[in-house]
């Protein structure tokens, strides 16, 4: 029970490189991995590169599925 409360804290998340705008699409090289894992996975990104941004994505903000169309 103690492990799985620590989940979210070990996994990682899509964040953002730089600040990325509206209408900019998803780039590998727009993004790195950091904790905690309370956003896109590792494992998921590939699905969301080449997306269309809808909301701008400040500067190391975790992207959100929301982010992106």
């Amino acid at each position: 029970a103690e492990e799985k409360g620590q989940i979210l804290k070990i996994r990682r998340s899509m964040v953002s490189k730089k600040k990325l705008t509206i209408g900019a699409t998803l780039k590998v090289e727009d993004i790195e991995f950091k904790r905690p894992g309370t956003g896109i996975s590792p494992a998921d990104y590939s699905k969301y590169i080449g997306k269309t941004i809808i909301r701008v994505i400040e500067k190391g903000s975790i992207v959100d599925r929301r982010d992106l169309d």
